[in-house]
Order: structure tokens, then sequence, then C-alpha cells
């Protein structure tokens, strides 16, 4: 099995392969761009959320948890 992490900055993206025992196989950084960065929080599906991109994750989050106002009048 062979995991993939990504260390997100402003300015670049760095990927990370590393195996089983946590060995590192491989590493690349790219620069990050407003392509990659839409695609990465708008269209990736996620699989640790139910296979859905973080953005509707986040957005489904906020409306569950928070409750609606209540207003009074007098």
């Amino acid at each position: 099995m062979i995991v993939v992490g990504i260390d997100s900055h402003k300015k670049t993206h760095t990927l990370v392969a590393v195996d089983q025992v946590g060995k590192r196989l491989t590493q690349l950084t790219v620069d990050a761009t407003a392509e990659w960065t839409d695609w990465y929080v708008h269209r990736r599906l996620h699989g640790e959320i139910g296979h859905i991109p973080p953005a509707e994750y986040e957005a489904n989050h906020y409306k569950e948890s928070t409750k609606p106002q209540v207003k009074t009048t007098i």
C-alpha cells in the first residue's frame, strides 16, 4: 500500500508518497495555481469525508450545525 500526502502552502504544494512502514518513496513539489487550488478544494473527491469535495463537506457542516435564529417581538 502506498499513501500520498499533500502539504499545501500559499505558493507551492508538496506531494509525498510513502510505503506501509513510512519510508518516503518519492516527493514532488508543484507551484500553487488558482486552477489547482480550485480543483483541490471544489472538485476533488475526498475519500475520508464520503467522496465529496471538501468545499461541499464544509458547506454541509455549517448548514447542519448552525441553529436558526429566533426572533421575538413584544
